[in-house]
């Protein structure tokens, strides 16, 4: 397994571990199976491109975002911004657009 599929992997787990959602919820809302949900936690399966559409669409994330690629020329600050923006809930997405908004 090289770095990018590790990466992809590592962010798929860092998602399916967020909040109280277990393996199964989300395997049950995203038209997995449970075994292949964890599968695809753990490294021992790769999601194919269909299954990759639905975790992102599921998740909220671009593909991009799940399989680690970095918009050109975006600084590294930003991309770790862009990382942190996609772990919050709606409540604190609107409390950081308020401060941004205050910033101008």
């Amino acid at each position: 397994m090289d770095k990018k599929e590790e990466k992809q992997l590592a962010k798929i787990n860092l998602l399916g571990l967020r909040g109280d959602k277990t393996q199964e919820y989300i395997a049950k809302h995203t038209g997995l199976t449970q075994q292949s949900y964890r599968n695809y936690e753990s490294g021992e399966r790769q999601a194919n491109y269909a299954t990759l559409i639905r975790l992102a669409d599921y998740f909220g994330v671009s593909l991009d975002y799940l399989l680690c690629r970095q918009m050109p020329n975006l600084t590294e600050n930003r991309q770790q911004l862009l990382d942190k923006v996609y772990t919050l809930s709606e409540e604190q997405v609107s409390a950081v657009i308020a401060i941004i908004n205050q910033m101008k």
